[in-house]
């Protein structure tokens, strides 16, 4: 039964979807592009990220020039919109609704962070679409790399002939970036690094401030950051939850354990987690609890990218390694390819806490971040946006 309502769900939204496509193009006819729009997709439709990043530097850069709409669900930002000052509405945020349709169909600039897995949004030849992804480097395989039918192969090709421009974090991953998006055109893909950096960059310079905030004191802050995992049961998650509990009540005062967990993973899990021992950032932006953090503990996540630019401890917890291999798969034998220490059990994992020697992994973390993500001087945003006028 759980199997027809999600195809029937699944064929609905898809009918909505070409619907929806068919309106647009009806409005390509009725109305002219608007040069000055700028239409943001984020992943999740979160008021974070790389769009997030590049609308705020975009407003600081130009002021009044242009239009920015985003897609957010943020319940704050609508808000925000209400009592913003008349006249002065060159941002909206806005829901998936009649407004972000025309929007969307009338905007010169579509900058997102994902691929449509289904049918998706067709935008106008004259719009510049700018793919800015959601990850940095290339660890765990994802687009044409991965299993996917023919229906969801068909219409990510369809998706991917519109981008005009994807940006990476480094020379050392563009091939990848090409063959992942069905051999886009390397020209295309410009080496940046990742506009979300920025800020990143800038919260680390106010590092002390952001944990009095948090009310740390001398105690190390511990990030446990699991990331999603297809189609498994729902005993996995528990055990997840289980193996942070143990952590919690096993470690010596001198650490804390912090959770944010990625947002594809099933909100029940928090049910699970006793937050008297634990300190929750799942509410929080990701940069910021990655600056508060002292060590990171993940499994097979992109965030290590992001974490190794801080030159700080990464911790790896693997205990389904065999079959994620062989469920997802990795770019590289991750053996040998993560900056950190690897444990498959969580009494291997609290021993490795307790054991850590930083100084023999902290040439490995910086090689690493060399190589996958160079770019940390705050300006990642700026050279984007300039990139994406020179293209339109």
């Amino acid at each position: 039964m759980k199997y027809f309502v999600t195809v029937y769900r699944f064929f609905l939204k898809n009918l909505f979807l070409l619907f929806f496509n068919v309106f647009i193009l009806s409005f390509f006819k009725l109305f002219k592009l608007d040069k000055h729009k700028v239409v943001y997709i984020p992943v999740h439709f979160q008021c974070q990220g790389n769009t997030y990043a590049v609308v705020e530097k975009w407003l600081e850069l130009f002021e009044d020039d242009f239009r920015h709409v985003y897609l957010c669900k943020d319940t704050d930002k609508f808000r925000e919109n209400k009592h913003r000052e008349k006249g002065k509405r060159n941002i909206v945020f806005t829901r998936f609704n009649l407004s972000f349709f025309y929007h969307f169909a009338t905007a010169k600039y579509i900058i997102r962070e994902a691929g449509f897995n289904s049918v998706g949004l067709w935008p106008s030849k004259k719009s510049i679409v700018v793919q800015l992804w959601h990850g940095a480097g290339a660890f765990k395989k994802f687009g044409f790399y991965t299993k996917w039918n023919k229906w969801r192969k068909f219409w990510r090709e369809k998706d991917i002939k519109n981008w005009d421009v994807v940006f990476c974090s480094s020379d050392s991953v563009v091939n990848i970036y090409s063959k992942a998006f069905g051999g886009f055109d390397k020209k295309k893909i410009v080496v940046n690094g990742l506009p979300r950096n920025d800020i990143l960059f800038e919260l680390n310079k106010k590092r002390d401030d952001l944990r009095k905030n948090f009310k740390i004191n001398k105690e190390k802050i511990i990030l446990f950051a699991p990331t999603f995992r297809d189609k498994v049961p729902w005993e996995h998650y528990i055990n997840i939850a289980k193996d942070i509990n143990f952590l919690a009540t096993s470690i010596s005062s001198e650490f804390k354990i912090a959770l944010r967990l990625h947002q594809s993973i099933p909100k029940f899990i928090l049910t699970y987690i006793d937050f008297s021992r634990i300190l929750d950032l799942n509410a929080v932006k990701t940069e910021e609890a990655l600056v508060i953090s002292d060590i990171l503990i993940t499994d097979y996540s992109s965030i290590i990218f992001d974490f190794a630019l801080l030159e700080r401890p990464i911790l790896f917890y693997a205990p389904d390694l065999n079959d994620y291999y062989d469920r997802r798969g990795f770019y590289f034998d991750y053996k040998s390819f993560v900056p950190g220490h690897i444990s498959y059990t969580k009494e291997e994992l609290l021993e490795s806490i307790k054991k850590f020697d930083y100084t023999k992994w902290k040439t490995k973390i910086i090689e690493f971040k060399s190589k996958f993500n160079p770019y940390f001087d705050g300006k990642n945003s700026e050279r984007a946006i300039k990139k994406i006028l020179e293209i339109g």
